[in-house]
């Protein structure tokens, strides 16, 4: 029996040839000797901290209950960006089995699991009642911005630097900002994010919109902010400056995907940069590489810096 409370890999100590067949007695077997050593008590729950290898994890999804919900790519694309980067914490927040040892609660973090390629450690919770459709997910979960202390603006704007970090590339885009990443991305651009939220009026501004601007920040400060905030205010503005490009562009957009609205950004800035004038706003990526060489010309690291 092990002792109770020790964290353990998952069958640390079993011949992986028994599990060739997940739907074997010998695989059902070496699941409930995982948990025999704890005391169900009146609740039938038996708890265990547990380290699961992918190997493992590939068996254990083969042990989904029939009646998941419809696994989400982006959630656990999300979960092994945060295993390949060291970010996995173990929490509270429990893995379930139950009584046909059949995987209740866990899916999305056992494919984590099998795409970063890394072990992960959890809580294993055997559920002797329990039963597939029990009231478990029932809260509203906690934001990013809640976990932060960030306004939906600000976690918008954490997030298009993350998007423009990682290059804008289809794999950035698909997956989301987890907690950890957002917290480090706003401690890196803390200044740069507090100049640009700073001018007046900045609670207009569209988080894509202010993450280009933090990104274009170190090339011409001062010629950046104006941008900023002739787009924020819409005074004394005049057709041809590429803030009144800008305003028109986005009051005729019914819906924009935070890239495509990166994009534009840099569009108006380069104008402002070249100090040209322009009559209407595109989503090419022309802007973008202009702004990346700028920063690089000046010093700065415009290259992607994550997968």
């Amino acid at each position: 029996m092990k002792t109770k409370g020790r964290e353990v890999e998952i069958f640390e100590n079993e011949n992986e040839s028994k599990f060739e067949d997940p739907e074997s007695d010998e695989f059902i077997e070496c699941l409930k000797r995982e948990l025999e050593g704890e005391d169900p008590g009146l609740y039938g729950l038996r708890f265990r901290v547990v380290d699961i290898r992918p190997e493992i994890a590939k068996k254990m999804v083969k042990r989904l209950h029939p009646d998941q919900r419809k696994v989400s790519r982006a959630d656990y694309e999300t979960i092994a960006e945060d295993i390949v980067r060291g970010k996995w914490k173990l929490t509270h927040q429990a893995g379930c089995i139950d009584a046909n040892f059949r995987v209740i609660d866990l899916q999305h973090r056992l494919l984590a699991c099998i795409e970063a390629n890394k072990p992960i450690r959890v809580v294993l919770c055997m559920n002797e009642n329990a039963e597939f459709l029990d009231p478990i997910d029932r809260a509203r979960p906690r934001s990013i911005g809640v976990i932060l202390r960030v306004s939906h603006q600000k976690q918008a704007a954490i997030n298009g630097l993350r998007l423009l970090e990682g290059g804008g590339s289809s794999l950035v885009r698909r997956t989301r900002l987890t907690p950890s990443l957002a917290g480090e991305l706003a401690e890196r651009y803390k200044e740069e994010l507090n100049a640009v939220l700073s001018i007046p009026c900045a609670s207009r501004l569209n988080g894509g919109f202010i993450a280009a601007c933090v990104w274009a920040l170190p090339i011409d400060r001062g010629g950046v902010l104006e941008f900023a905030e002739q787009v924020a205010t819409g005074e004394m503005l005049s057709r041809g400056e590429p803030a009144f490009a800008f305003r028109n562009w986005k009051t005729n957009q019914r819906a924009i995907d935070s890239w495509s609205l990166i994009l534009a950004t840099f569009n108006c800035i380069s104008a402002v940069f070249r100090g040209a004038s322009i009559s209407g706003v595109h989503t090419s990526d022309v802007g973008y590489r202009f702004v990346c060489k700028e920063k690089e010309r000046e010093g700065e690291s415009s290259r992607p810096t994550r997968s």
